[in-house]
């Protein structure tokens, strides 16, 4: 039997998704707009921004890119997995390049 996917996600990821819910609702808000004006205006279901808004990791990436599209926030994409801000990896490279054991705990999974 699979596990529902809410219950698989890491706490520390599901906090952070449920921060960006918020995040997502309070755009809306400063933007004085209901939840059916923005639905209906990016083409999604309100059921679905309503999971948006509440974090939901089961949406789709793609209705969250349209929503940030729809509030003119999709640059904040870039700031995602940024190569430049991966500590892990970089410490990870470091280390392979001199044989040098980690500073920092990391998973070997990703190694």
């Amino acid at each position: 039997m699979n596990t529902p996917l809410r219950d698989r996600v890491p706490k520390v990821a599901l906090a952070k998704a449920e921060a960006l819910g918020g995040r997502f609702k309070e755009a809306r808000l400063l933007r004085n707009l209901t939840q059916e004006q923005v639905a209906e205006h990016i083409g999604i279901s309100l059921n679905t921004l309503k999971r948006l808004e509440r974090g939901d990791p089961s949406v789709s990436w793609g209705n969250m890119l349209i929503l940030m599209d729809g509030y003119g926030m999709a640059y904040e994409v870039d700031g995602m997995m940024n190569p430049e801000r991966d500590h892990v990896g970089r410490e990870l490279l470091r280390v392979r390049a001199g044989g040098k054991k980690p500073s920092t705990e990391y998973d070997p999974d990703f190694d």
